[in-house]
């Protein structure tokens, strides 16, 4: 930084010359060719951090001016803009440091030939020293996307998978993490917790911005946030995916016409209209839209809830009630066979929704795990997923695993793993149907 304290590492290459209190985040590989073959003395960098993905609401009104409710527009955005300059010349770093040279646009103050440079503009990710919500974003970021820091950091240890601690620290008592996550010497306040990743929790008294505590789980409005989607809809496996996707739901739902209509003529006939059950869902961004599934519970389901709320076995904001009263009989028969289904296939097939993906979710749902939501969201709902194949209705770990597998699948995304999740599925339903039939 410019006017820092400058002492070079042994074996550096390259310096980054950014202004003071300042912070990027850039991909090093569409400028190194730039670097290596480039005449002069250093290159200058325009990043630019940008974001589909951020949304506006507005409040919706009738023709009398009563309002109707809350309307949510994505808009692409421009978060920040910043000059700076890459250079392996170790003269020039001390220079910058210590306030002697500052590269503008035409020449370097007192650098004999070197010619006029048009910045290299790219994108990537900005912070601010001093901000804490920078600098947690930026540490959240590192712990996302950093696989192996012991390869540089000295001094810390892979405790379990995506788990890093220092040396000493100890152990942490009845504490739950779900990876990736650094957590320091600091261990107040964390018993009896969760800590969903990506998180840091440094050697402060400072509390980690992304626990949840089991006992005291309640629901807490996010605001707009900036999210960085995981998978890119240009990247191969993104755009392969949806052809995919497409062509699997269009022959789904050919072959499967007869035993849509066959369904849909025994709801009618035992349990009366509709036949389709229609619920909101959060889909990629945040995006809401309807979720079809074949009806399986009565027509009072909604009222009946309420008065449900001893039954539900679960520890997160789903529910969960063994033998649910409310649902019918050809519903148990339906949901055992996973046939009520079937109807996503036509969310997949207009977008909504991916073959292999995170459990679509409400957004009462989503509001439980700031980190497990912005994880979600960054990737199109599925029809099955991680967690739908290796949840263990354990009591008292079923939202954790739901946490868990999510984060892991939209780490881990690739067509090996979802072909995977794919023939689990198939494997999970035929021993489900063996055991129940």
């Amino acid at each position: 930084m410019r006017g820092s304290d400058f002492t070079p590492d042994p074996g550096a290459e390259t310096f980054l010359l950014v202004p003071q209190a300042l912070l990027v985040v850039f991909d090093l590989k569409p400028v190194v060719s730039n670097l290596v073959w480039n005449i002069e003395a250093f290159l200058r960098l325009t990043v630019v951090e940008r974001n589909a993905d951020r949304y506006r609401e507005e409040i919706r009104r009738d023709e009398t001016g009563a309002i109707t409710g809350v309307e949510r527009h994505y808009d692409y955005e421009e978060l920040s803009r910043v000059n700076v300059t890459l250079t392996p010349d170790l003269g020039l770093a001390r220079s910058w440091a210590s306030g002697l040279w500052t590269p503008d646009e035409r020449s370097p103050l007192g650098i004999a030939g070197i010619t006029k440079q048009e910045p290299f503009e790219l994108a990537g990710q900005v912070y601010f020293a001093g901000r804490v919500d920078d600098e947690n974003a930026l540490l959240n970021w590192l712990v996302a996307t950093w696989d192996d820091p012991s390869s540089v950091i000295v001094g810390i240890d892979e405790v379990s998978e995506g788990v890093f601690v220092p040396h000493g620290a100890g152990e942490m008592e009845n504490v739950t993490v779900v990876p990736p996550a650094w957590i320091g010497f600091q261990r107040e306040g964390l018993r009896d917790s969760v800590i969903a990743g990506p998180e840091f929790v440094g050697d402060t008294a400072s509390s980690p911005s992304r626990i949840v505590a089991l006992r005291t789980i309640r629901e807490v409005p996010i605001p707009g946030r900036r999210r960085r989607s995981n998978l890119p809809r240009g990247t191969f496996y993104g755009v392969g995916k949806r052809s995919l996707d497409l062509v699997a739901s269009f022959f789904a739902m050919s072959l499967l016409a007869p035993v849509y209509l066959l369904i849909a003529i025994l709801i009618h006939h035992f349990d009366g209209n509709p036949i389709l059950f229609r619920h909101v869902r959060q889909g990629r961004g945040g995006r809401e839209f309807k979720c079809l599934k074949f009806r399986t519970m009565r027509n009072d389901a909604e009222e009946l809830a309420g008065n449900l709320g001893a039954l539900d076995q679960s520890d997160g904001p789903q529910v969960f009630i063994r033998d649910d009263p409310r649902v019918t009989q050809l519903g148990r028969f339906l949901r055992m066979t996973s046939l009520d289904e079937l109807p996503q296939f036509w969310n997949v097939f207009r977008g909504h929704m991916s073959i292999v993906g995170p459990r679509p979710s409400p957004e009462r749902e989503n509001q439980f795990c700031p980190a497990w939501r912005e994880a979600r969201l960054s990737v199109r709902p599925g029809i099955t997923g991680l967690w739908q194949v290796r949840r263990t209705r354990a009591p008292g770990r079923d939202f954790q695993e739901w946490i868990r597998y999510d984060l892991e699948y939209v780490r881990r995304a690739s067509f090996l793993l979802d072909m995977q999740i794919v023939l689990k599925t198939f494997i999970t339903l035929a021993l489900r149907l063996r055991k129940d039939g």
